[in-house]
C-alpha cells in the first residue's frame, strides 16, 4: 500500500487519507501476460479502457507467479513492472481509479489464479 506522497513532493502522507480510500467495492483482475522484468505499458491496458473507467481499484494479473515454484530466483529477482508511462495515462483518463497494483497469488493465500 501506498500514498501519493512517495512520488508526489506536495502528496498526501497515507496517515492523512481516510479509510474509505483504501476501500474498494469495484475491482477488477486483468490479464496482462508479462515475461522476466518485462514492463506493463500504457498499450496492455488500453484495451481494457471501458472497464477501467468502472472501477476504483485494477489488479494487473501478469502470469509471473508460476516462477514462484519453478525458478525462485527468477521470481525474487525479475519480475514485471508498471511502466512510468502508465501512471500518466492511467491518472489523466481515469479519476475514479484509485489504485493499481501487479497480483501476485500464492498459493497458501489465493481464491482463485489467472493461470
Amino acid at each position: 500500500m501506498d500514498a501519493s506522497r512517495h512520488f508526489v513532493k506536495d502528496g498526501l502522507s497515507i496517515n492523512k487519507l481516510p479509510i474509505g480510500y483504501f476501500c474498494h467495492k469495484d475491482v477488477v483482475l486483468l490479464e496482462v501476460p508479462k515475461g522476466e522484468a518485462e514492463g506493463i505499458t500504457k498499450e496492455d491496458l488500453e484495451p481494457y479502457a471501458a472497464i477501467l473507467a468502472q472501477v476504483s481499484f485494477a489488479f494487473l494479473c501478469t502470469g509471473f507467479e508460476k516462477y514462484r515454484t519453478e525458478n525462485p530466483l527468477i521470481y525474487q529477482n525479475e519480475g514485471p513492472y508498471i511502466a512510468t508511462s502508465v501512471g500518466k495515462y492511467l491518472s489523466d483518463n481515469y479519476p475514479n481509479l484509485k489504485g493499481v497494483g501487479i497480483w501476485f497469488p500464492c498459493t497458501w493465500f489465493a481464491v482463485f489464479s489467472c493461470t
